[in-house]
């Protein structure tokens, strides 16, 4: 259906009957992928029998998503120099102030209160920025500590955000506190044992030194309020697809944010390893 709508379209069958450019706008790849599994072979086939001079195409993709596999193929049909990958940067200062004056807050109050709330990293980031604005809103204070901060700043990047992925049922959904629980794992053995990203790659690839695979991160259970998980590969692949990582190279994906993993990785030892801490039982060895 998705080729179907984009080579059979009026617009591109139109194209080629001409000399002239056509940009293709491909968004939100990363949902398709979740319906069409073989998307990526699909589309680089039918690139492949089409004169490509003149077509630009353009994928947004979360960067935890983006397949290796779609960025050289663009590569070997168009050619090296000619494929860009791009990461959107974060939010400016003056981008801020726009949309706090959009949502009618005054931005010289509000980023005020981000600079005394040390919340900078959270306000250059669209998701995290509205979760801002609404704490704003009703008390025109944000939360008084670091920790509060922190803790429902990461929920939110444990959220899903957009309403067509959280209709899905093609993945194993757990909620955002688990997916949150599970990060603090992964923060944990990040910040504590010296590990610079989590590797995805297949196992006949080579591991960069001071990558740990994913299959060691699972095992055990983590649990937030009164729900439990057990920690799957498929439960660690849904907390990295969260806005609390990113990529940091093909295969390689780390946290967003040096902060959130030090947060994470703190909190993750209070609740499983002070004395006198409710869960002070550990669940499982971080690594050996």
């Amino acid at each position: 259906m998705v080729c179907q709508r984009i080579f059979e379209s009026k617009e591109f069958r139109a194209w080629k009957r001409t000399n002239g450019p056509l940009h293709l706008f491909l968004d939100g790849f990363d949902t398709c992928l979740q319906y069409v599994e073989n998307l990526v072979g699909l589309l680089l086939d039918r690139f492949d029998k089409e004169a490509l001079d003149g077509l630009s195409v353009r994928f947004a993709c979360r960067t935890t998503k983006w397949p290796q596999d779609l960025e050289e193929g663009l590569q070997r049909l168009w050619g090296r120099q000619a494929v860009g990958i791009y990461e959107l940067a974060p939010l400016r200062r003056d981008d801020i102030l726009r949309i706090a004056e959009a949502g009618g807050i005054r931005s010289d109050e509000f980023l005020n209160e981000v600079d005394r709330a040390g919340a900078a990293q959270f306000a250059n980031r669209p998701i995290t920025l509205r979760f801002l604005l609404n704490s704003f809103l009703g008390t025109k204070r944000l939360p008084a500590r670091k920790s509060d901060l922190y803790r429902e700043g990461c929920l939110v990047l444990c959220d899903e955000w957009r309403e067509d992925l959280r209709r899905s049922r093609r993945l194993p959904r757990i909620s955002s506190g688990l997916r949150y629980a599970v990060a603090g794992r992964l923060a944990a053995v990040s910040v504590f044992c010296s590990r610079t990203a989590i590797w995805r790659a297949p196992h006949h690839e080579a591991i960069p030194d001071g990558d740990i695979p994913i299959d060691q991160l699972s095992g055990g259970e983590e649990s937030f309020a009164r729900e439990v998980t057990s920690v799957t590969a498929d439960v660690v692949r849904e907390t990295i697809d969260t806005g609390l990582f990113r990529s940091v190279g093909a295969h390689r994906f780390g946290f967003s944010h040096q902060t959130y993993a030090e947060f994470l990785a703190a909190r993750y030892i209070v609740d499983h390893y002070c004395p006198g801490h409710e869960s002070s039982i550990p669940t499982k060895t971080l690594i050996r």
